[in-house]
């Protein structure tokens, strides 16, 4: 029974998703989180294992045994930024974590048919994501996980306010290189609407006040699925590589594949591929201490310029 119930997630759901390609709201959920997952092309739903699964995979934080904090900064094209937060701590039950996700425009010059070239007011879109995760050990080989996700979305004086949910689980055959199964969900959600002020409107010479509809539209509903196995696995030098299926709500279905190669436990480089969100090519490193670790991501984007990741995962 079990066997089938995995062939209905891996095969029939991303199927069901075919109906709903177009746009969706909420971009900055799809966008990358943390360091390692970037530098690897995304390819993460097997190879989580650390706190930034919190971000991608749940599942992946019943690997994590001590208490952690993770920040990352990054910078997009166009002045936009992005800030993820995330705490874990490891319980007898399994693991327990929160995390931020702050999307931030800056400030954005107001302009009208009137004056196009800015008026001297200026508006902010910022979108935020408040999460809270558990994922445990089901088993000595299976893992399973959640986060539900408060959202909201603000573009001037309109807002919108939604719950969503990542779930995800790894199977791990302990066998053949520790490879790994792994699937993910992510941004599982009913469909917004913005509400607010800049809606609103008067009729009949200033006498009645109506509110513009705002179009019902989902966030970017994710299924990630892929593998993950360890090439070498020896007392100084452990390289990984792995692969995932990616299927968004919003685009075709695409892939990431990675590399990850850790020397002397002290050093880490990572290479990528992605189709995701119009990247390419991807790469990172890292320095890996026995408290704090510092990692870098570039990814490659090819229309726009490329995101730089900054993070740092601290242990206690």
């Amino acid at each position: 029974m079990r066997k089938a119930i995995c062939a209905i997630m891996f095969v029939i759901l991303p199927s069901s998703l075919l109906g709903r390609l177009g746009g969706a709201g909420g971009a900055f959920l799809s966008r990358a989180k943390g360091t390692i997952a970037p530098a690897m092309g995304y390819a993460y739903s097997a190879y989580a294992n650390d706190i930034e699964a919190i971000f991608w995979n749940p599942a992946g934080l019943a690997s994590v045994k001590v208490a952690s904090y993770h920040i990352t900064y990054t910078q997009l094209f166009a002045g936009l930024r992005e800030t993820n937060l995330a705490f874990v701590y490891p319980l007898p039950v399994g693991t327990i974590g929160v995390d931020i996700i702050a999307s931030l425009s800056g400030e954005i010059l107001r302009t009208t048919p009137e004056a196009p070239r800015g008026t001297g007011d200026y508006f902010t879109a910022n979108d935020y994501a408040f999460g809270i995760a558990f994922g445990r050990n089901l088993t000595d080989k299976f893992s399973a996980g959640f986060n539900i996700k408060v959202v909201n979305l603000n573009i001037d004086k309109v807002t919108s306010w939604g719950v969503a949910i990542d779930i995800g689980a790894i199977y791990n055959t302990r066998t053949l290189r520790n490879l790994r199964f792994g699937f993910s969900l992510q941004n599982f959600a009913r469909d917004m609407t913005y509400y607010g002020e800049a809606l609103q409107y008067t009729v009949e010479e200033g006498e009645r006040m109506a509110t513009y509809l705002s179009t019902p539209f989902p966030l970017p509903l994710t299924f990630q699925t892929g593998i993950a196995v360890d090439l070498i696995d020896k007392a100084t030098t452990k390289c990984s590589f792995a692969a995932d299926l990616i299927h968004p709500l919003d685009q075709p279905v695409t892939f990431g594949v990675g590399i990850e190669c850790i020397l002397g436990g002290k050093f880490a480089l990572r290479v990528g591929y992605t189709g995701k969100n119009n990247h390419n090519f991807t790469y990172g490193f890292g320095i890996l201490g026995d408290h704090i670790s510092i990692n870098y991501a570039y990814e490659n984007h090819q229309y726009l310029r490329g995101e730089h990741h900054l993070g740092v995962n601290l242990t206690i």
